[in-house]
């Protein structure tokens, strides 16, 4: 969309997104703490890193293998 405004456009939703995704994280953390006892968020804590990790890999490095041969 070519407007005179279009870089600052861009930043205040790139802005929203991460304000938006980061009260996301901190709700979910809450939830996560109230909803699980001791031994079940252990177990969760696992499947989280291990899904982190995996999404780092991809937006780190497949993402741009996949950008050089586009």
């Amino acid at each position: 969309i070519p407007a005179p405004f279009y870089f600052q456009a861009t930043l205040a939703v790139f802005w929203l997104i991460a304000f938006s995704s980061a009260t996301h994280d901190i709700a979910a953390d809450g939830f996560y703490m109230l909803a699980l006892d001791d031994s079940q968020q252990s177990f969760f804590v696992g499947i989280r890193s291990t899904f982190y990790r995996l999404a780092s890999i991809t937006g780190q490095g497949l993402l741009i293998i996949l950008a050089g041969f586009l």
